[in-house]
């Protein structure tokens, strides 16, 4: 397959938090993803919300034989979002952590256009568009308005980048070679976890503790507020739904709905979850 090209038009009107520079990185590393149910070439496997590990952006050597190793695979239910994939819960935040310094590198040099590989081997192309006044805003609300900008584009570069990587697998496209990913394209769990990833990203990128560190702590904190089970907990959702959500020759359903019109992730959950009475869905807003 060719290369993608995508556009990602990025306007500068919000005055908000204040700017920090950002240093030369990485593209983030690969991880593994894991359908949520078993069966032949699902690589499935569940998470378990209390060993989660320190979020890694990189591993280093040794880390992954550390007591603080990232557990990066797996699937967990939760009561207000549903079933989310670990890997591309974490792949969404780090995603939008890359975008972030490309496009917040570009504005502070005045760019009107930033771009970087995605992980498909996309060109990614974001257009930066300042406002007629710019050059008469004070220095203090430019770079306000600089960092709530990069926020917001990385947070849309970050969504759109998944979404596509969900529409090319499902087209035949493979990130490993000869390893079809059609079987798991728009995957019930898959654009709930983007979806959550942005508010993982959002909140650790505002926060000004070093970025495993604080990534660690707002998934935490975010699969807390979404009530997330516990493994053998989800194991049972997992179970109650073959036949309905999937079988052992794939899935049952998918999610095509991306919420690019709504502005909001749709969320599936599994009725009559004993350990989720009363659950209301939580409100996922995509940019």
């Amino acid at each position: 397959m060719g290369k993608c090209r995508g556009a990602v038009i990025l306007v500068l009107g919000a005055l908000l938090a204040s700017l920090t520079a950002c240093g030369g990185m990485a593209a983030p590393r690969h991880r593994i993803g894991s359908l949520p149910f078993p069966g032949p070439k699902t690589i499935y496997t569940l998470a378990d919300p209390d060993d989660l590990g320190m979020h890694r952006y990189q591993v280093a050597i040794g880390a992954a034989l550390s007591p603080s190793a990232e557990a990066q695979r797996g699937t967990i239910y939760t009561c207000r979002a549903g079933f989310l994939d670990m890997a591309h819960l974490r792949l969404s935040v780090d995603w939008m952590r890359y975008a972030h310094v490309k496009i917040e590198r570009a504005m502070l040099k005045g760019k009107t256009e930033a771009s970087f590989v995605g992980p498909d081997d996309e060109i990614v192309h974001i257009s930066i568009v300042y406002p007629p006044v710019w050059d008469e805003i004070p220095e203090g609300a430019k770079q306000r308005a600089l960092d709530a900008g990069a926020l917001r584009g990385a947070a849309r570069a970050s969504y759109l980048i998944w979404t596509w990587h969900e529409a090319i697998t499902h087209e035949g496209h493979s990130t490993f070679l000869l390893i079809s990913e059609r079987g798991s394209a728009f995957g019930y769990d898959d654009m709930t976890s983007h979806a959550v990833g942005l508010a993982i990203g959002s909140a650790t990128l505002a926060d000004e503790r070093p970025f495993n560190e604080a990534a660690t702590e707002h998934l935490a904190s975010q699969l807390e507020e979404l009530g997330v089970v516990s493994r053998d907990e989800c194991a049972e959702v997992v179970g109650s739904l073959e036949g309905v959500w999937w079988e052992r020759s794939g899935p049952l359903m998918r999610e095509f709905d991306a919420g690019l019109a709504s502005g909001r992730m749709g969320v599936r959950l599994v009725p009559g979850v004993a350990a989720c009475p009363g659950a209301r869905p939580a409100e996922l807003p995509v940019p």
